[in-house]
């Protein structure tokens, strides 16, 4: 078993490092971003420095320069691989521009009017039948899809047992130019088995894969390379883009997909609920056995002092905020929403409303008897006229109710909290 790579061949350019590490802000004004790299390798500033050249507007370095002490000759060097394919570029730019001239200026010194009104599909014929040695030596052409020359080497995976920090290494075995392939085939190395590679620890990828719920955030830079993001309270909708789920919705637990949150209501299981129903059963027990006692004893001389028309009032009153208990338990409709909103009103206006009238009719029977002389009976003192003021009452306010409800329909809502839904 062995590994084999393929990289296109990027050959040192001849004589780039001698012209690049002689290259001084003295000799080399022409270029108007060199000044911009002097200041970054240099961590300094040449805005005290007197020349006439570009200078950056934005320099964040405080030292100033001193370029007579300076220089690239020290500096680490590493050049660029693709550095020969861009010279070569620029190069069969030139070399199309010289054919084109010829051909179309007749050999006449500077540019010609026929080339000055320049025809870029002329030009890029000119270019793709340019051929001439690249900066490498190597024949730089063009076929007629104007790709350039294919040359590639051909590298093997091998062990190097004398480096136990980085035990692999690439060796070239092979090159790959125009169609034709060689190999130097005694040069490759293969593994002996599986066991032999799982010996060797081999990153075969720059970035890990991401875990479950993270996505891969890629830098402008590298586009191979990653970095894993976790997606909170979100899902996972592709390998680059978190979702955030709607209202009401939570991740699952592979963070694949969105599912509805579990709808909780009030219920009678609650010992909060046991305990608001066992007490308004109470006060149900006792307001009919109130009710008992006013029906059995109806005709009495006290039972009738009470006013009681108004008594009954109250105790249906008193009875319906008992029952109020009960349906605010219910689970939420638009029928229970309207009956939690209209009962507690109602409720308290019988009984207010009825407690009002017979206040009202003590204190006029009681301002009367101070009188010495009576001089007309009293108006609205019967139980028809005092049941009739309370029932007023309660229609205003049943009124009021019906209205609100009109306007501004009750429903049931549901609200997000703690990771569940609750229905109210």
């Amino acid at each position: 078993m062995s590994f084999f790579f393929i990289k296109a061949r990027s050959l040192r350019v001849p004589g780039f490092e001698q012209y690049f590490r002689q290259l001084h802000v003295y000799n080399n004004t022409r270029n108007v971003w060199f000044r911009e790299y002097w200041q970054q390798k240099f961590s300094c500033s040449l805005n005290s420095f007197n020349n006439n050249s570009y200078i950056s507007r934005t320099n964040k370095y405080s030292r100033s320069c001193h370029p007579e002490n300076e220089s690239l000759a020290k500096v680490p060097y590493n050049e660029d691989p693709k550095l020969a394919f861009v010279i070569n570029s620029i190069l069969a730019v030139v070399h199309g521009l010289d054919k084109m001239h010829k051909q179309i200026c007749n050999g006449t010194n500077g540019l010609c009017t026929e080339m000055a009104r320049m025809n870029t599909s002329l030009l890029m014929h000119f270019l793709k039948s340019s051929r001439f040695t690249g900066i490498t030596g190597e024949e730089v052409f063009f076929d007629e899809n104007g790709d350039g020359p294919g040359r590639y080497d051909v590298l093997n995976l091998q062990v190097n047992t004398n480096d136990s920090e980085h035990p692999l290494h690439y060796v070239q075995v092979g090159t790959w130019s125009t169609g034709k392939l060689n190999l130097n085939i005694s040069s490759i190395r293969f593994f002996a088995d599986q066991r032999s590679i799982n010996q060797i620890n081999v990153r075969r990828f720059c970035s890990d894969a991401c875990p479950t719920g993270h996505i891969k955030k890629f830098t402008d830079e590298e586009r191979c390379c990653w970095k894993c993001h976790f997606c909170a309270n979100a899902i996972v909708l592709d390998e680059s883009t978190c979702f955030t789920c709607p209202v009401g919705f939570s991740p699952n637990a592979d963070q694949t997909a969105c599912g509805l949150l579990p709808i909780t209501t009030i219920n009678f299981r609650h010992p909060l609920s046991i305990i608001i129903c066992f007490v308004a059963g109470i006060g149900i027990l006792i307001s009919f056995f109130v009710v008992y006692i006013f029906v059995r004893f109806n005709a009495t001389p006290v039972v009738k002092s009470t006013t009681r028309e108004l008594s009954y009032l109250i105790l249906m009153g008193i009875l319906f905020c008992h029952l109020t208990a009960f349906v605010i338990l219910q689970k939420p409709s638009f029928i229970i929403c309207v009956l939690t909103r209209l009962l507690p009103g109602i409720s308290f206006s019988m009984i207010y409303g009825s407690l009002v009238t017979k206040t009202n009719r003590i204190a006029r029977i009681l301002a009367r008897s101070k009188k010495k002389i009576i001089t007309r009976r009293l108006k609205f003192m019967s139980a028809r006229h005092q049941l009739a003021i309370a029932c007023f009452i309660l229609v205003t306010e049943v009124t009021i109710v019906a209205v609100t409800v009109y306007r501004d329909p009750p429903k049931a809502v549901l609200i997000e909290t703690g990771g569940r839904l609750l229905l109210t």
